[in-house]
């Protein structure tokens, strides 16, 4: 089974730069307001989105942490595990991402591949995290720390195109 990319995230049309939705995983939203912790702590939403993971917000129950853990909580490893888990019982493939934080070398990547070829898999995918210029599902929101626009990768700098903010310029 494939774990939610993040329990909150931010959804970007490819298409439309300023179409942004938030997402919240509602069975997390329900199991924290059981508990208490929405009405106790306001910010704790602010805080969920901001990582995508609960696993390092204080206050949150172990036994929630671990009912939630997100595909950027666990190792690659752990993700081809996963996958070779599933793929045992079945005659073809199984088709799972392996996910990679946004820092991954090529080292990283290839290890996971080396795993996967170990563990006999029969192949895999993989995504690290912010390789594109432009991806449907965020945790951070690239927005314009000035203005609150969406900013725009222009001639390898980000920039704002409502305001001049230049991640370059600063």
């Amino acid at each position: 089974m494939e774990p939610f990319f993040a329990n909150a995230y931010y959804y970007r049309a490819v298409f439309d730069n300023t179409l942004r939705l938030t997402y919240f995983n509602p069975l997390l939203v329900e199991a924290l307001r059981q508990h208490g912790n929405l009405d106790e702590n306001k910010n704790i939403m602010d805080a969920i989105i901001s990582s995508g993971s609960i696993q390092n917000i204080e206050g949150i129950p172990e036994r929630i942490k671990r009912s939630f853990v997100t595909a950027m909580d666990i190792t690659p490893n752990e993700h081809v595990l996963m996958q070779t888990a599933c793929q045992a019982g079945i005659c073809t493939s199984v088709s799972k991402t392996v996910n990679f934080p946004a820092d991954a070398t090529v080292v990283d990547i290839s290890a996971a591949f080396c795993d996967a070829w170990r563990y006999k898999c029969k192949g895999i995918t993989v995504y690290r995290d912010k390789c594109r210029e432009l991806q449907v599902l965020n945790i951070t929101t690239n927005d314009c720390p000035d203005c609150k626009t969406p900013l725009e990768k222009k001639e390898g700098c980000w920039s704002c195109s409502s305001c001049g903010f230049s991640m370059c310029s600063r």
